[in-house]
């Protein structure tokens, strides 16, 4: 999911001038504390929902704030309140009438470092400090807004996949970003094989309204044909299920039946002949329809089970590396977010967050700056190598935790508020 940099490695002073090529730095100590330690982050996973209450109750006020100066009015702001101090409690500020001035206020809000609850600090973060975002016509009310809500589902913060995205992209928080050599695109960095795998299970999954899938159909880079392929298929895979489902349930009302007649035959000893053979027409009718359901029912599993295979053939890995390029950046943080999901409650410190990018295996591992997660000689390493020796200058064969998520923990020290 990475794009390997191309640009010369600069430090965090350089950081503060927001540079508009990428960074490509390692840890910032060869102490056992890690850069997140340095600048103040938790590296301890959060044991409790009270700890992650605190961090909502610090950055998502600053995001909430931010968004309330950025969101038009019908008050208009004065240049003395462009820059303001906001903490847990405090009421939004007046929101201007003008869309760009209120993207230009946005960026400039700033917050102080609050205290949580239980009288422990946490940092606060001025996110446009991030490099790339401030004035980024890519990074939206809308955009900040959808940032904290999955944050907040992710029990991870903001400013963590900010500056993930603002590395990913080289700064420019745009969703075509795509990388020459490895055609990772996107946000993050999607690489086209995992980018297909969730446009695809985006189109097979059963719990997503047919309508919602029809919209990623009509965006495709497609022909027509092609997308009327699709939604037939779509269309098979929402209806197909509950066609089978109904025809289930036709098949036990008539085993049902079919224990009633029996019984019935079994009772129908003294009966005359003709009742008799009447019960005995009425049970092979119900047996006949009986088998015939189980045939179309067994028919409609066997397509169900070809469907996402029919779909995954159509969807070439560059048909969906164009799509997601075509995206909004609002539209594809959807993809972050479904990307990111499977580690929630693991995204605890910006070590672990990243790694959930870089190399999914080491997610754990976040607060162990020293634990190596590439090694010389394997195919991971070779792709990572750029990573090794940022810190001290001296390559020696592995790419630490400390090393491999400088460049996101540089990004935070940079926004962090003293």
């Amino acid at each position: 999911m990475r794009v390997t940099p191309n640009s010369t490695p600069i430090t965090p002073d350089d950081l503060k001038s927001q540079p508009n090529n990428s960074v490509d730095n390692k840890h910032a100590s060869s102490s056992t504390n890690s850069s997140a330690q340095t600048i103040g982050i938790q590296t301890q996973p959060i044991q409790s929902s009270d700890k992650y209450q605190q961090y909502t109750s610090l950055e998502s006020n600053y995001f909430k704030s931010l968004l309330s100066t950025a969101l038009p009015n019908n008050k208009t702001q004065t240049p003395s309140q462009t820059n303001v101090n906001i903490k847990p409690g405090d009421k939004p500020v007046s929101q201007p009438n003008n869309q760009s001035q209120a993207t230009s206020t946005s960026t400039e809000t700033k917050i102080e470092t609050a205290k949580a609850t239980n009288n422990s600090s946490k940092p606060g973060y001025d996110v446009n400090k991030i490099p790339g975002l401030k004035g980024n016509n890519n990074v939206t009310p809308e955009f900040l807004a959808k940032v904290d809500a999955i944050a907040k589902e992710l029990e991870t913060e903001p400013s963590t996949i900010l500056a993930i995205i603002s590395y990913e992209t080289i700064t420019t928080f745009s969703p075509s970003k795509e990388s020459p050599k490895t055609k990772a695109a996107g946000l993050i960095q999607f690489l086209p094989s995992t980018a297909k795998s969730l446009l695809t299970k985006e189109l097979t999954s059963l719990t997503i309204d047919f309508n919602d899938k029809k919209k990623v159909i009509d965006n495709l880079p497609v022909n027509e044909e092609t997308k009327k392929e699709l939604t037939k298929l779509t269309t098979n895979i929402n209806g197909l299920p509950i066609k089978r489902d109904q025809i289930k349930t036709k098949i036990d009302n008539l085993t049902e039946k079919s224990k009633e007649l029996n019984n019935q035959l079994a009772k129908a000893k003294n009966l005359p002949k003709e009742q008799q053979e009447q019960i005995k027409s009425q049970l092979k009718e119900v047996l006949a329809e009986k088998s015939q359901l189980i045939i179309e029912k067994n028919f409609l599993s066997k397509e169900i089970s070809r469907l996402p295979q029919s779909i995954d053939s159509i969807i070439t890995k560059d048909i969906v590396i164009e799509a997601f390029k075509q995206m909004s950046s609002v539209k594809q943080l959807d993809y972050v977010k479904q990307y990111l999901l499977p580690y929630k409650g693991k995204l605890n410190n910006p070590q672990d967050a990243y790694l959930s990018v870089l190399y999914p295996k080491a997610v754990g591992q976040g607060s162990n700056p020293n634990y190596v997660v590439f090694s010389q000689g394997s195919n991971a390493y070779e792709k990572n190598k750029h990573f090794d020796g940022v810190v001290d200058g001296k390559k020696d064969g592995v790419v630490t935790v400390q090393e491999a998520t400088k460049e996101i923990t540089d990004r935070l020290k940079v926004a962090h508020l003293k």
